[in-house]
């Protein structure tokens, strides 16, 4: 059932919000869903549909060519969080433990350009989080995403890794064998993107409000105001999720912060595990720099 709504969202004009509210206003009912068609798309373009599916079809089979998996929003467990932010995640193509998905989860995001003493720090707060039994996200990219990553597994606990691209190409190419050791101790790999889909700048932008959806809390590390990690900083913002900073990091727009103690952690945890989530207000959030 994936395959419809990856065939949805191929219609230009009909984005991620309209086809939530029209699959939830089904109940997830796919007989409905295909019955009533009409009122999300118009018939004139009613007849492409059944190309779109067997496109979706294609592509699917693809990425499971690959060992690739697929979960969509009609999966009876999807998660609800994936679906409380302004742009919901409405599928994700995956490798590895997909039960992670629902569990308690922080993501530890920042900048890639860290020193020595940053690299400390994100792998030894990764490795007390996941001593804890939860669920470490980030973004396999170079600096603090790679060494949140490797101190989660190092300490056996389970990371999440969200990609900007097809799971069959790992970037930065450099990460490839991280990405084998996430999966084989016991993580997941996940994205929004096929096999074979071209890189571009936007899907930072989009892959960086998987993250935020996925976790139940934020840390950032070390980023600037006009950082990409802002991105899913703000959308984190958006949902009513508790996001902190390192304390030396001083960014203006994150209003808490914490020591690197296990009290700080402790408190951390604790209020992702009662993190309530509202979807504040609209607003948009465009990437002004990868670095």
């Amino acid at each position: 059932m994936d395959k419809y709504v990856i065939a949805l969202l191929k219609f230009k004009g009909i984005g991620n919000v309209k086809v939530l509210k029209y699959i939830l206003k089904y109940n997830k009912d796919i007989n409905n869903i295909l019955e009533h068609l009409n009122e999300l798309i118009m018939d004139e373009d009613i007849y492409l549909f059944d190309n779109y599916v067997k496109d979706a079809s294609k592509e699917i089979l693809l990425n499971k060519s690959q060992g690739i998996s697929i979960i969509s929003i009609l999966s009876d467990d999807y998660p609800n969080k994936l679906l409380m932010i302004k742009d919901p995640v409405l599928y994700l193509y995956y490798k590895g433990d997909i039960s992670l998905i629902y569990n308690t989860s922080i993501a530890i995001i920042g900048s890639r350009n860290i020193n020595k003493e940053d690299e400390v720090l994100t792998r030894d707060i990764a490795k007390n989080i996941s001593s804890k039994g939860v669920t470490v996200v980030s973004g396999l990219a170079l600096g603090t995403d790679a060494n949140a990553h490797i101190g989660s597994y190092k300490e056996k606990g389970r990371t999440i890794a969200v990609l900007p691209i097809g799971l069959d190409n790992i970037v930065p190419n450099s990460n490839r064998v991280l990405a084998d050791d996430i999966i084989n101790n016991g993580g997941l790999l996940v994205s929004e993107y096929s096999v074979n889909t071209i890189s571009s700048k936007y899907n930072f932008v989009k892959r960086d409000r998987i993250q935020s959806a996925l976790s139940d809390a934020i840390i950032v590390i070390k980023a600037e105001e006009n950082s990409g990690t802002m991105n899913a900083v703000k959308v984190a913002l958006n949902c009513n999720k508790y996001v902190t900073q390192y304390t030396k990091n001083n960014n203006k727009i994150i209003l808490n912060s914490f020591d690197n103690t296990i009290e700080d952690i402790n408190d951390i945890i604790d209020k992702a595990k009662k993190q309530n989530y509202k979807i504040i207000k609209e607003s948009s959030y465009e990437q002004k720099t990868l670095f």
